[in-house]
């Protein structure tokens, strides 16, 4: 069996926190859920997207459409102590990815320091905003990302944690969770760089 960690994710429609499970590790069966019922709708709403903007409206973006985590975890068996990754799970439904590189990261806001680097995170589709649709969860990545920052102090780096995000996350690192930006990345197909510090990660690991 694998470890896990109970967690709780807020169900939109019931207006309620809802259990739910972390899981150390992706298995088989998170992987299937990614490719077949995470993918079709993420490439669903890809093809929808350029109608949605033009109609005027505010969506999440699916650039992640392309990622292929069998492959990411193939890297993760080939190299185990450099990779830390897990799952979340409600109801035996995958609602959460993510996978953390340990190795060859340091940090741009405490002298070069090691981190924690979240190098893929990414959340059910159903979990992102999209007109005329409710999210099933909130919270998700919220949960991902604490679980970066233990795997951080569990590491030594004291909840360090550095990312590179995606055009349709920038808001929510740089507005919501308020992590420390770098700006555009030119070494890094030009993406916004993110770090939380040790205080950030701190407060962030107290908030609900």
């Amino acid at each position: 069996m694998r470890p896990s960690l109970p967690v709780e994710v807020f169900a939109v429609a019931e207006q309620k926190w809802v259990a739910g499970t972390l899981f150390f590790g992706i298995a088989e069966h998170n992987l299937e859920h990614y490719e077949q019922k995470w993918l079709p709708e993420l490439l669903k709403r890809r093809r929808e997207t350029p109608k949605l903007l033009k109609a005027g409206h505010e969506i999440a973006a699916v650039e992640d459409a392309h990622w292929d985590w069998a492959k990411k975890m193939l890297r993760e068996h080939r190299a185990p102590l450099g990779f830390r990754s897990c799952a979340v799970e409600v109801e035996g439904e995958t609602e959460g990815l993510m996978q953390v590189e340990l190795a060859t990261h340091r940090s741009r806001a405490n002298k070069n320091l090691n981190l924690a680097y979240v190098d893929y995170i990414s959340i059910a589709p159903w979990n992102r905003p999209w007109p005329g649709q409710l999210k099933r969860f909130k919270g998700v990545g919220s949960i991902l990302l604490r679980e970066a920052i233990r795997t951080s102090m569990d590491e030594g780096f004291r909840g360090r944690i550095g990312l590179h995000s995606l055009p349709g996350a920038l808001t929510w690192y740089r507005d919501t969770l308020r992590m420390k930006a770098f700006g555009a990345d030119q070494d890094y197909q030009g993406l916004h760089y993110f770090e939380f510090t040790e205080e950030q990660a701190e407060r962030f690991m107290d908030e609900k």
